[in-house]
């Protein structure tokens, strides 16, 4: 059954004024017989208290809906929050994407530099090796051509002495020849033969000194010039075995 308002309740009772009657509030008579709940019947106490209990649940849900609401602008306000933060974030990723972009293109930038420099450093060494293995072929070929123009010249020397050796054998034996063959058809000079031999003894033995003399002067000159040339093609040797120093990058 439907709770009742009072203010449904008639006159005919003697305690209340109908609903809307007066100013909005229930009138309550002034009848001694009204002090206390006794007159009420038990089906008014019950509707009395079945509102009473609708209305405390009205309280509770209006409450609770308060809650909610509350509950609600609380999450709403944490939702606007979060989108806040949720943009601040989405920006602070841009700005480190971007500085990320700009990094990454320094580094490149860097990169192909870094490279060029590599590969004109490259072409550089690579010169230099080059120019150096020319200059040993150079230096080769130089030192080659020196030890080839000393050993003609020690060769020559060689080749001068003997020929002087030679000759002075080969006009000592035609001398000694000829003094034979004199000897030969003088006969019978023997004494005179003998004086002339003497002294053409003593002549030979003379010039044969200073032939002597003349192939030792001739001797030492061509040694102290052969040990000369000797010892320059020793020195070119040794030079020979000590690399060049070539610059380091």
């Amino acid at each position: 059954m439907a709770p009742r308002d009072s203010r449904d309740s008639t006159e005919a009772n003697g305690n209340v004024h109908p609903a809307g009657k007066g100013k909005g509030k229930a009138k309550i008579s002034r009848n001694p017989s009204n002090a206390s709940l006794g007159d009420l019947t038990p089906e008014a106490v019950e509707t009395g208290r079945a509102a009473v209990r609708q209305i405390s649940k009205i309280l509770h849900f209006v409450q609770g809906y308060h809650e909610e609401i509350s509950d609600v602008e609380s999450i709403y306000g944490l939702g606007i929050r979060q989108q806040a933060q949720i943009h601040e974030l989405e920006t602070t990723v841009a700005n480190f994407a971007f500085q990320r972009d700009q990094e990454m293109a320094k580094l490149r930038d860097e990169n192909d530099t870094y490279q060029a420099n590599a590969r004109q450093f490259q072409r550089a060494k690579e010169e230099l090796e080059q120019e150096k293995a020319n200059i040993d072929d150079t230096r080769k070929a130089m030192q080659s051509e020196i030890e080839r123009q000393k050993e003609m010249e020690i060769n020559e020397v060689k080749q001068v002495f003997l020929d002087k050796l030679k000759t002075k054998a080969k006009q000592i034996k035609e001398e000694l020849e000829k003094k034979i063959q004199a000897l030969e058809t003088d006969k019978y000079g023997l004494k005179d033969f003998v004086k002339k031999l003497e002294e053409k003894n003593i002549e030979a033995q003379k010039g044969l000194q200073r032939q002597k003399e003349s192939l030792e002067l001739d001797k030492r000159s061509s040694q102290s010039h052969i040990m000369r040339l000797e010892s320059e093609l020793r020195q070119i040797n040794a030079a020979s075995t000590v690399s060049p120093q070539t610059p380091e990058f």
